[in-house]
């Protein structure tokens, strides 16, 4: 992949490590799951890079997931024994199970093609 900017072309490799660099700098991502049912983060191919890049991280890199408060109700309520049990149990791990990097979407479809051969080729989509 190259990447345009201010009229110039940045290889993959070189767009990697800088944002490798600035992604475990800051040591603290926020992933933002909103609709907790069906986060739009965990569809794009750049969110969950961000999320593989922290994992990378040769220090700890703290993830932090939020969601507005509403989708953080059914999340916990999802969470309650209280109803049906399995139902809530059985929703709330597909949610969390559902998420593939294969399927992820990208504006740019280079992007795409050299995200998922990185993440292949480091740990492997199922790892992820």
């Amino acid at each position: 992949m190259e990447m345009k900017r201010k009229g110039e072309f940045i290889p993959f490799e070189d767009l990697q490590g800088k944002f490798y660099m600035r992604v475990t700098n800051i040591g603290h991502m926020l992933a933002m799951m909103s609709s907790w049912t069906n986060p739009e983060y965990v569809s794009r191919v750049w969110c969950l890079f961000e999320l593989f890049t922290a994992s990378q991280s040769e220090d700890e890199c703290k993830v932090t997931i939020e969601m507005p408060s509403r989708e953080r109700k059914a999340f916990l309520d999802g969470c309650l024994f209280n109803g049906d049990v399995f139902v809530r149990i059985k929703r709330n791990f597909y949610v969390l199970s559902s998420t593939n990097v294969k399927t992820a979407k990208a504006s740019v479809e280079p992007d795409r093609t050299d995200i998922l051969k990185l993440v292949q080729s480091k740990s492997g989509y199922d790892k992820f």
